[in-house]
């Protein structure tokens, strides 16, 4: 069995450092927007929230998860272990 799960605002879960946040500010008509979550769409922002992930899923990476940026694959045998997994 397999499900494919799609993270819902991942980047937006991954807190940005605090000595990054400045070089991603920007200018609005409302004022300076500095933003405190990882920004989709910068040059390493796939890469640090794919380490994340990778992170916190720990022992089930390659055993029955895979990622793919922000994408979960889970596979398991039956279903009673696909629930477990899931």
């Amino acid at each position: 069995m397999f499900a494919s799960l799609d993270v819902l605002k991942g980047f937006w879960q991954f807190p940005l450092d605090v000595d990054c946040q400045d070089v991603y500010s920007f200018l609005t008509d409302v004022g300076i927007f500095t933003p405190e979550r990882i920004v989709q769409g910068s040059t390493d922002a796939a890469n640090a929230f794919e380490a994340g992930m990778y992170e916190s899923m720990g022992s089930l990476l390659f055993q029955c998860v895979l990622i793919w940026i922000d994408d979960l694959m889970v596979q398991s045998k039956s279903f009673e272990e696909h629930l477990q997994n899931l």
